[in-house]
């Protein structure tokens, strides 16, 4: 490499004979960069060692060209061998290497800047690929890309960089908006109806949002709220922060009709219903914006009621599945009480309450069985548990009495 090098500007102004010399420079790095694997053999770690500081020396040596024509060369000579000459190219420290990625691969640029440990640069760099309606064709990647922005942001302020502090809380809005963009578009992609033309134009509008990143109001307008996807209307709505009671309630109103129509047939019609909610739950608990406990609670066990003509069989899929997403029983305990207590509290549209004997020994069934659950959670309890039955005694007791 040395002595190609020097003939090489020795002899500059003959062009053919550069090119040999650049070819002999190549040529001769090929077979030590794709050297492969470390030997296991430990008789042979010397040799591989040898080895290795002999390509670190040829490659430095390469590199020191001043020679800018032949740098670009060698870059895309050591891009050609994959990922040992990528690896070796992100290595080196050099603005010809920063000005080569971002000429021929913006995404490699920013991962050349990561390693080297300008994660500010690099997260500048992905927010323009997510940006950017020629970077990819697939929403996938432009989440990823604006995630991997983020995660450099906050790379760069853990190290002291203030640059990225104004920036950090745009950028992890711009993944929060993306995300419910996501959810439209996967809910797009399930959207079912029996006019052929509505399928089509559902699908046709999946694809445009994988063409570029979206903000909050349009997803709503044009997406969301026209195609009543409900699911992403609360998915806008907890993104904003909006509050809107009775749109919240008409849309979980919608999306447990529509599972409890759809599973009606099967031996247990409440298994699709659970799963959903917990879906959703793990989404939107604790944002009391889109998940009202007591609404919902509410609405669950007015289902269980009237399932069951206000006898249920077994304990209540309703409490079983609120706890697995995290609601305390005392919560619960004290939904039940109100529920006991202001029997106009939460009325259905048609104007059902709470409000005869039998619905009174349906919610006091409900709480003793919650108390059940209760005192066998607390025989071994954690130290969470303890304090949740200490502090939900009286609830319980008030709401029993």
């Amino acid at each position: 490499v040395e002595l190609a090098l020097a003939h090489a500007d020795a002899r500059r102004n003959d062009p053919e004979a550069v090119s040999v010399a650049h070819s002999c420079i190549f040529e001769a790095l090929k077979p030590v960069i794709r050297g492969g694997d470390q030997p296991t053999d430990p008789r042979q770690a010397a040799s591989a060692d040898r080895a290795a500081r002999s390509k670190e020396a040829a490659v430095q040596m390469a590199m020191s060209s001043k020679d800018p024509v032949f740098l670009k060369t060698l870059y895309r000579e050591l891009i050609a061998l994959g990922s040992s000459g990528t690896e070796e190219l992100m290595k080196q420290s050099s603005p010809s290497i920063e000005a080569f990625f971002r000429e021929t691969n913006p995404q490699q640029e920013a991962q050349y800047f990561s390693r080297h440990g300008n994660f500010a640069e690099a997260a500048e760099v992905w927010m323009k690929l997510a940006d950017d309606p020629a970077s990819c064709d697939r929403l996938t990647d432009r989440v990823t890309f604006v995630s991997t922005a983020l995660h450099n942001a906050k790379a760069a302020e853990s190290a002291g960089d203030t640059r990225v502090l104004h920036r950090l809380r745009d950028i992890s809005e711009r993944l929060d908006v993306a995300r419910v963009q996501l959810r439209i578009k996967d809910e797009l992609t399930r959207y079912h109806d029996e006019d052929e033309g509505a399928q089509t134009a559902a699908r046709n509008a999946a694809k445009e949002l994988e063409s570029s990143l979206m903000d909050l109001s349009q997803l709503y307008n044009q997406y969301a709220r026209p195609w009543e996807l409900w699911e992403s209307e609360l998915d806008v709505l907890r993104c904003a922060d909006h509050r809107d009671d009775l749109l919240v309630r008409k849309l979980w109103t919608s999306i447990v009709e529509k599972e409890i129509a759809r599973s009606g047939g099967s031996a247990s019609p409440e298994v699709g219903l659970v799963t959903k909610i917990q879906l959703l739950g793990q989404d939107f608990y604790p944002s009391s914006v889109v998940f009202p406990v007591p609404w919902i609670l509410d609405l669950l066990e007015r289902h269980r009621y009237n399932s069951s003509s206000g006898h249920p069989s077994g304990p209540s899929w309703v409490q079983k599945l609120f706890v697995s997403l995290g609601v305390s029983r005392g919560e619960l305990a004290e939904v039940y009480l109100a529920l006991l207590e202001n029997r106009e509290a939460l009325v259905d549209e048609d104007g059902t309450a709470w409000a005869d004997e039998r619905h009174q020994r349906f919610l006091i069934g409900a709480i003793e069985e919650l108390a059940k659950s209760w005192a066998e959670s607390a025989r071994r309890p954690s130290e969470r548990e303890a304090r949740e039955v200490r502090a939900g005694r009286g609830t319980v007791l008030r709401a029993l009495a």
